[in-house]
């Protein structure tokens, strides 16, 4: 867990998928944010962790430097919106029409 909040603080962005969400909380990089994860875990998210803001019937959540996804097939919505935020638009449409 050291490691994940090491490179978390230092990275410009921290992304989970699926139940990935929970990591995140336990190192302390989701502390304020808005955030989701695997759909049939966020009862359980939110009571283990009631003050996060936790929303459900989204694929992903982007707040401040974390993105947070539900994970599943959409995965790779997120993925491709991490990579227009750091690489541009021209690259992401690269990457999609790879699809």
């Amino acid at each position: 867990m050291s490691f994940v909040k090491e490179k978390g603080k230092q990275a410009q962005f921290v992304m989970s998928l699926c139940d990935g969400a929970f990591i995140l909380v336990k190192a302390g990089l989701l502390d304020g944010q808005e955030c989701t994860t695997f759909p049939g875990d966020i009862d359980k998210f939110k009571e283990i962790y009631p003050n996060l803001t936790v929303s459900k019937n989204v694929s992903f959540v982007h707040d401040g430097k974390a993105m947070t996804t539900d994970g599943g097939e959409k995965s790779y919505h997120p993925v491709l919106y991490l990579t227009e935020l750091l690489y541009g638009k021209k690259v992401a449409k690269g990457v999609r029409s790879k699809e």
